[in-house]
């Protein structure tokens, strides 16, 4: 299963190559010349009026650039930067990053995290912060009225295990099998690309990402290996 998602990431990466060059030069110069526009119109009396319909082509284009910067993040198989890493202060700060937007939300953060310390992993730190954050996220946007979000890590198996779980409503048992395609999304908003793409990324490290979900609440777990994966080419 993992050598197929990989073989099925390496196709999508040379066609991201192709769409990303095809498409962001003609969306530099589509926003370059809507901000020219816009300077131009700031003195005509009809200016006003047409500041709805620019702000609109701004927001559509920042959206397309975002979906195909995703889109590339996905498909692209960049080598990893394996370093020695605590991964508790790469957790630590993924909770800092996210704080701010579960106060608002009023979600209360629990961090459970063994009493022993926990042996420093091979990691690349900004990809593993990135794939666990896109977990957290997620957490967040299933509790929208508030509840809690447990975040915790420990050691099992030769391997550390970072769970995240929510106290929201949880995950038909239907679109369970769907939830780490790309594009696959049960909001309104967002590409549906955050749980997809946390999948790759663990899968890089030799890692694995599952779930459970009840009425309750869902918890994801990572599972990754305490000795480094195998340079693949």
């Amino acid at each position: 299963d993992r050598m197929s998602r990989m073989e099925r990431f390496i196709s999508l990466g040379t066609l991201a190559s192709g769409l990303h060059h095809e498409l962001k030069n003609p969306l530099t110069a589509l926003s370059l010349h809507i901000q020219l526009l816009d300077e131009r119109l700031r003195g005509l009396a009809a200016a006003e009026p047409l500041d709805d319909l620019l702000s609109v082509l701004k927001t559509e284009i920042c959206r397309l650039n975002g979906v195909l910067e995703e889109f590339r993040s996905f498909a692209s198989l960049q080598r990893l930067n394996l370093q020695p890493v605590d991964a508790l202060a790469v957790l630590d700060e993924a909770v800092r990053l996210i704080g701010p937007q579960a106060a608002n939300q009023g979600v209360k953060i629990i961090v459970s995290t063994p009493q022993t310390a926990l042996p420093l992993v091979s990691l690349d730190s900004q990809k593993f912060q990135q794939a666990v954050l896109n977990l957290l996220i997620n957490a967040l946007e299933a509790m929208p009225d508030g509840g809690t979000l447990t975040l915790r890590a420990f050691l099992e198996t030769g391997h550390l295990i970072v769970e995240v779980a929510d106290t929201g409503v949880g995950i038909p048992a239907e679109l369970g099998k769907n939830l780490f395609k790309p594009y696959f999304s049960t909001k309104t908003q967002g590409t549906g690309m955050g749980l997809a793409l946390t999948e790759k990324l663990i899968g890089q490290h030799g890692g694995q990402v599952d779930f459970e979900s009840g009425p309750h609440g869902t918890t994801f777990r990572i599972a990754l290996p305490l000795e480094p994966p195998r340079d693949e080419p």
